[in-house]
C-alpha cells in the first residue's frame, strides 16, 4: 500500500497486519485447520501433496512478519524484464516497518505466540 494510505487510515492497516499476523499463526498451529483452507483454495484433493505444502511452509513462517530486502529485491528483479525502471528501485523505498516495530513493542507477537 501506499504511504500516504499508511498515513491516512494508519488504524485500518494497523488491523490489518494484526489480522494478518493472526492468520500466520493459525496456519502454523492448527495444522488440519490449515490443511483444509489450502485444499478449500487450492482445489487439490491429494492428501501427500496437502501434506507436503503444509509441511513445507510452516517451518518457514515468521513469528513476526517482517519483510526482507532480500525478498523485496527479488520481486523488483522478477518484475525487471517486464519493467525494466524496476532494476534501478532500491527495495528499501518500499518498506515501512514502523507498524510492525509498535505492535512488536507493545508486546503484541509475543501475546500471540502464547495462544
Amino acid at each position: 500500500m501506499t504511504s500516504k494510505y499508511v498515513r491516512e487510515r494508519r488504524p485500518v492497516v494497523r488491523s490489518f497486519v494484526q489480522a494478518y499476523a493472526e492468520g500466520l499463526q493459525r496456519f502454523v498451529n492448527d495444522r488440519d485447520f490449515s490443511i483444509r483452507v489450502i485444499q478449500k483454495y487450492m482445489r487439490v484433493n491429494e492428501k501427500d501433496l496437502l501434506d507436503d505444502a503444509y509441511d513445507f511452509y510452516a517451518p518457514r513462517v515468521q513469528k513476526i512478519p517482517y519483510p526482507t530486502l532480500k525478498g523485496i529485491k527479488f520481486i523488483l528483479d522478477s518484475m525487471a524484464e517486464a519493467q525494466p525502471r524496476a532494476r534501478n528501485v532500491a527495495p528499501e523505498s518500499f518498506v515501512d516497518l514502523s507498524l510492525l516495530q509498535e505492535l512488536d513493542q507493545s508486546g503484541f507477537f509475543k501475546q500471540l505466540c502464547k495462544k
